[in-house]
Parts: structure tokens; C-alpha cells; sequence
């Protein structure tokens, strides 16, 4: 406790320590992101030259069959041909079938990248208050949690450890009102 320094205001240091926190958070939360989206850009960009690669198969497949008919339409009967034009709408069918499957697999992917970036958002804002709680609990202050799980009440030791007071931030305070009243608590006087 040594370290506090004289001002009364600590508005300033607490400001400069929570956006050199933010920083790092950040720039962890954005390379997990970015390593994230490249797997999936590369998972997508293989789905897409799998897709690409059977298509050019069942179009090469599709070409030949077209020619072969052409070669049976001049020595079967038409009923031959009926069949062998069934043939290729269904294939064409199923096909158009696959495609659309991979498609609904790319926006799945899609859909779970943007998941896995929202959720490393989430983590990244929980480990940061969990980190500020660690250094408020350090410096004398404790949220006291309501039965519903909220925190309206901070629990405040003196920097001798020898007055404990308790402190309702649910009267409508401003934060900045907040901040000053408990810095003037948890530092020694003067």
C-alpha cells in the first residue's frame, strides 16, 4: 500500500492501468480470433475446391453421357433414349442436390465462425473483470453478492485492516462518485 500515490484523484492511474489491461486482452482475444477465422477460411476454401473438383467430375461425366447419347440416339430406338435422358436428369438432379448441401454446409461454417468469434469476445470481458476483481479484492474492496446473484453492496477494509464498511451502489450514484468515495476509504490518510 506503500506505492498509492499522494494524489487524492485516482482516476487517472486506475484509467491508464484499465486501458493497458484492455490492450493486452485485446490483442490476445483478436489473435485467437484471427487463427480461428484462418481455420475456417481454410476449411471453407477446401470444401469449396472439393466442391469445385466434383463438379468439374460430374460436368466431364455429364459431357460424356451427353455424347454417348448422341451415339445411341442414332442407333437405339427412343425408348433407349427415353431412358438414357432420365439417367442424366436425375444425375443433374442429384448434382443440384449436392451443391445445395455443400452451400448450407458453407453458411453452417459461416455460422459457426462468427459463434466462436462472439464467444472469444465473452471470454476476453469475463477474464478482464475477473482480473480487476482480483486487483479491487488487493486493494481492500469486495463485491458482496445478493441472494439474486447481483452486486449492489461493496465491502471495504481500511488500508490498516482495522475498519470494514459497507458501501450501497444501487442509490444512483455516478461511477465517478463511486470511484472517489471508495479511493478515499481504501487509502491511508495523509
Amino acid at each position: 500500500m506503500s506505492n498509492i500515490p499522494d494524489s487524492t484523484d485516482p482516476m487517472p492511474a486506475i484509467q491508464q492501468a484499465h486501458k493497458a489491461l484492455e490492450s493486452l486482452q485485446i490483442k490476445d482475444a483478436v489473435d485467437r480470433i484471427t487463427d480461428s477465422y484462418q481455420q475456417l477460411q481454410n476449411k471453407i476454401e477446401k470444401q469449396r475446391e472439393e466442391e469445385q473438383r466434383i463438379e468439374e467430375e460430374l460436368q466431364q461425366e455429364l459431357d460424356t453421357l451427353k455424347q454417348q447419347l448422341e451415339e445411341v440416339s442414332k442407333t437405339h430406338d427412343l425408348e433407349a433414349l427415353d431412358r438414357e435422358r432420365e439417367k442424366l436428369e436425375e444425375e443433374t438432379r442429384a448434382v443440384i442436390e449436392r451443391r445445395q448441401a455443400m452451400e448450407v454446409e458453407v453458411d453452417q461454417l459461416k455460422q459457426e465462425l462468427h459463434d466462436l468469434e462472439a464467444k472469444e469476445l465473452d471470454n476476453m470481458s469475463k477474464d478482464f473483470y475477473s482480473l480487476l476483481m482480483v486487483i479491487y479484492r488487493g486493494l481492500g474492496v469486495k463485491a458482496l453478492p445478493e441472494e439474486d446473484g447481483s452486486f449492489k453492496k461493496l465491502q471495504l477494509t481500511s488500508p490498516d485492516n482495522q475498519k470494514i464498511q459497507v458501501f450501497d451502489v444501487s442509490k444512483g450514484y455516478t461511477p465517478y462518485y463511486i470511484a472517489k468515495k471508495v479511493w478515499q476509504y481504501i487509502t491511508p490518510p495523509q
